[in-house]
């Protein structure tokens, strides 16, 4: 009976041995199994973060070269638009030039209307008072009403002129004023899209820096 029992609690001590130890192997390999499942969790964060920045930068990079391509547009408008304003200013400055020289000529034509004018009233005067003017007399103030009439018709036609070249002249004005801003509006638009790319372009190169050493770790 003594001998049974010896052999029973030897049994149960190999038996307890040997859960000991089964136990103690699935608990290291439990806590292995927990810390390969928080790598792998922390290594999906980090593809996700990844991913995510990697999609950003694409983004970002398409918008700016986006932001380029309409920059380069509008600085080939502003250039465009700078040119006609040039144009418009030359043309200006021959209307000007042109209306001054009409108005010149119009000036001339009204003081030799003028002129005129009062040499044919004497010539009436002369014609008036001499109970039998002379055939001469008669001749001069014919030619004189000859010339009042072409330099009436001349001056008319001198300050018609003047008024036409002088509306050109404002036309030429507005024109040169509109395209002015015309290109002012283009080149500052064009800055604020340039401004704007560079900022993306900074914030892409941030963002490039940090997957750089995501990928280093």
């Amino acid at each position: 009976m003594a001998k049974a029992v010896e052999i029973t609690f030897a049994i149960g001590a190999a038996l307890a041995g040997s859960f000991a130890g089964t136990f103690g192997k699935a608990g290291k390999a439990l806590s292995d199994f927990q810390k390969q499942a928080e790598q792998l969790q922390k290594q999906s964060g980090q593809i996700e973060s990844y991913q995510k920045m990697q999609g950003a930068i694409v983004k970002n990079a398409a918008e700016m070269y986006s932001m380029t391509d309409q920059a380069e547009a509008l600085n080939a408008q502003a250039a465009a638009s700078k040119a006609r304003t040039q144009d418009l200013s030359s043309q200006y400055r021959v209307a000007q030039q042109e209306a001054s020289r009409l108005n010149a000529e119009n000036v001339r034509n009204t003081d030799a209307y003028q002129a005129a004018k009062l040499n044919m009233e004497s010539l009436a005067k002369q014609i008036k008072s001499s109970s039998q003017p002379t055939a001469e007399l008669q001749r001069q103030y014919k030619a004189a009403q000859e010339e009042v009439r072409r330099l009436e018709g001349a001056m008319k036609s001198s300050s018609e002129a003047v008024k036409a070249a002088r509306k050109n002249e404002q036309d030429l004005a507005r024109h040169v004023k509109a395209s002015k801003r015309e290109t002012k509006s283009l080149s500052d638009e064009s800055k604020g899209l340039t401004e704007q790319g560079e900022k993306l372009k900074q914030t892409i190169d941030r963002d490039k820096e940090s997957l750089y050493r995501m990928t280093a770790e």
